[in-house]
């Protein structure tokens, strides 16, 4: 997998900022590695991205990261879904769905896609990627499902382990999935995340799953190579 240059935290502690413009990015495998990034500096990468390979000036891209420790807004997000009084930054975004959270110990994907090109509608692409990443799940033995109560996403049993927003303009799309590895899911009861308790979303570890991320994570980028290239 690709990795793209990112720096360091500074000695203030503030978030790294990307420093590789979408034109570098180069290479035969359309997934990239971002390490552990800022998510705003990450979401802005993506409107480039997205932008560029609208104008057909890019290939198109699939982006891996974690993220610090983010709240996200999509366009449905209700006032009282929101955490109150949290140290936690909060992003309102462009994608659909509902609030959730990002940190460190999920993996966190970004497929920006031409479904014209794929003849994917909206609904189907979603499907697609759903099953990609019940695939990848499913090489560890664990089985999910998905489409609880018409919601996206994968959960097992009754409780979420997989969160999915997406966002499409002139048929490519951005934003994209968060699977719950080893995460901190205190976050996720401070607030109503997709709408749901903050105790219906759970994580591998939670679950008493012993999965080395980096693992999953060649798992998800096999997946989807197969699923959309």
């Amino acid at each position: 997998m690709e990795e793209l240059s990112i720096s360091s935290r500074d000695k203030r502690g503030r978030s790294p900022k990307i420093l590789t413009p979408p034109s570098k990015i180069r290479g035969n495998v359309p997934i990239v590695n971002l390490g552990l990034t800022d998510y705003q500096e990450t979401h802005k990468l993506q409107l480039e991205l997205h932008s560029s390979i609208t104008l057909n000036n890019s290939r198109e891209v699939i982006i891996i990261t974690e993220h610090y420790p983010v709240y996200t807004c999509g366009r449905t997000t209700k006032p009282h879904d929101r955490p109150l009084k949290s140290p936690i930054p909060m992003v309102d975004v462009e994608r659909g769905g509902e609030l959730t959270y990002h940190g460190p110990g999920q993996i966190v994907g970004y497929p920006i896609l031409n479904l014209s090109k794929r003849r994917l509608s909206i609904p189907q692409y979603l499907r697609t990627l759903e099953n990609a990443l019940a695939k990848a799940l499913l090489a560890f033995d664990i089985e999910s499902h998905y489409r609880e109560e018409h919601r996206a996403g994968l959960w097992v049993g009754h409780q979420k382990i997989v969160s999915i927003g997406i966002a499409v303009r002139r048929w490519v799309t951005f934003h994209g999935f968060a699977i719950n590895v080893d995460c901190d899911l205190e976050p996720f009861k401070n607030a109503r995340p997709c709408g749901l308790s903050g105790n219906s979303v759970t994580s591998l570890k939670e679950l008493g799953y012993n999965v080395p991320k980096g693992h999953l994570r060649e798992a998800v980028k096999q997946e989807l190579l197969r699923a959309f290239f």
